[in-house]
């Protein structure tokens, strides 16, 4: 199965920025909250009805990371560092993937969608346009990452394989394929395909992924970014950039397949 080809999008807008249509938005939260993907997920819940509700407030700025981790994640603000708690990233996280994952599956047809993009914690806003005739299924391949450097083989790999896990996930209803077999074509006629490949340069305690999106079909590059962490080489960092990019990567599939 694969995700269905939507139309063109307009550009997010903030849901601060659309105060007629507060019951609109209201309902898009009400129906999130009560799909099989939320129904079950108390803190995710809060946490979207915390970002929606900030967003509605006059004169009220984006909430920061320790607004939410007091607010919705209950930390005593006495003792309370965002740099020794991750609660508030892991969460965001989480929620980016269960909305990519709602409005590739189970909300397909909504017209109002919410999101939040990388990088900070407010709610975003976009229309949808009507399905194009052309509704091929779209096959999104990953290729397993490559190392550049003496150091890092087995970093690269336990990168491309917690990446696939959030992508499958993330994409429930799409293919992933985690490497291709030699010769064989990404899509076929009755799909369009999409390659994510990657690198990795690694030193002892910093390292750097280049990461790339492409359009099979048409032969171009759809996205390219490089991610930097510092530190030694272990699970926990392989999971952050995995995070990190699966955020992007889902952003940039969707904006492009729907």
């Amino acid at each position: 199965m694969g995700i269905k080809r939507m139309g063109k999008v307009r550009a997010p807008v903030m849901a601060r920025d659309l105060p007629k249509h507060r019951s609109e938005l209201q309902g898009a939260v009400e129906g999130l909250l009560a799909s099989p993907l939320f129904v079950k997920s108390r803190r995710l819940g809060s946490l979207l009805s915390y970002l929606a509700q900030r967003s509605q407030q006059e004169g009220v700025g984006i909430p920061s990371e320790y607004d939410i981790g007091i607010a919705v994640f209950r930390r005593d603000p006495a003792v309370y560092c965002t740099g020794d708690d991750p609660v508030v990233r892991v969460q965001v996280g989480r929620l980016r993937r269960k909305l990519a994952t709602y409005y590739a599956t189970l909300g397909a047809h909504e017209p109002l969608r919410l999101s939040v993009p990388a990088g900070g914690y407010k709610l975003c806003c976009e229309r949808h346009g009507a399905p194009l005739a052309d509704g091929r299924p779209a096959i999104l391949c990953v290729r397993p990452f490559s190392c550049l450097t003496t150091l890092g083989g087995a970093f690269a790999r336990g990168l491309g394989e917690e990446l696939c896990d959030l992508l499958f996930h993330g994409f429930e209803r799409a293919s992933v394929r985690v490497r291709l077999p030699r010769g064989a074509p990404v899509g076929r006629d009755h799909e369009h395909g999409y390659l994510l490949e990657g690198s990795v340069r690694a030193e002892v305690n910093r390292v750097r992924v280049a990461v790339r999106l492409v359009d099979v079909e048409a032969g171009g590059l759809l996205w390219s970014a490089h991610f930097d962490r510092g530190g030694p080489l272990l699970i926990a960092l392989e999971q952050e950039l995995a995070e990190a990019i699966a955020d992007c990567v889902i952003a940039q599939f969707i904006q492009h397949n729907r």
